[in-house]
């Protein structure tokens, strides 16, 4: 459920702030990894393909070629997947 998922991530995101925590997420949801996280790591297989700060893991380029997708594109301003035909 969105509701608690997000209602989850605000709670963790304040923890980390209040207690200088580190939390490790494994999220499939682009868009919510963008936003809630400082650093990301990018798993391809059974490797690390990169680790950087959002801005630089989220560009269109990287997320096609991480997810091999030879018939779409990811959008940043939206982020979200586009799958063409």
């Amino acid at each position: 459920d969105i509701r608690y998922k997000l209602e989850l991530l605000t709670v963790l995101k304040r923890m980390v702030r209040e207690n200088d925590l580190a939390v490790l997420l494994s999220l499939h949801e682009l868009e919510l990894a963008e936003r809630i996280s400082d650093t990301v790591v990018c798993v391809a297989g059974d490797r690390i393909d990169r680790i950087g700060p959002p801005e630089e893991i989220f560009t269109r380029a990287y997320i096609a070629k991480l997810y091999q997708m030879e018939h779409g594109k990811y959008d940043p301003c939206f982020d979200s997947l586009e799958f063409v035909p």
